[in-house]
């Protein structure tokens, strides 16, 4: 049985924006989800270092909130492949 709920909040810069939980009728998790195609500008670079350096920054971030809505505790999740980032692909 699904309990999540999903609400788009709109576009914003070619990135679609929206946020969610898990279970609505025990709210607990919060997830913001973010959607956008990239493509690459540099073909020979070391994109799982690239991505690992964005996961971290955006951590960082997520730390740098100072709420006490927010625990220090986050996943950030970045569903990236990165064998098959080509040039000219969308």
């Amino acid at each position: 049985m699904k309990k999540g709920k999903f609400i788009s909040i709109g576009v914003h810069n070619n990135v679609k924006i929206g946020y969610g939980t898990v279970d609505y009728k025990n709210l607990k998790t919060v997830y913001i989800q973010l959607n956008s195609w990239t493509q690459p500008t540099i073909i020979d670079h070391d994109f799982d270092k690239l991505i690992s350096k964005t996961r971290r920054q955006i951590k960082e971030k997520i730390y740098s909130l100072n709420s006490e809505l927010f625990k220090r505790e986050s996943i950030v999740d970045l569903d990236i492949k990165t064998n098959g980032i080509k040039e000219n692909k969308r």
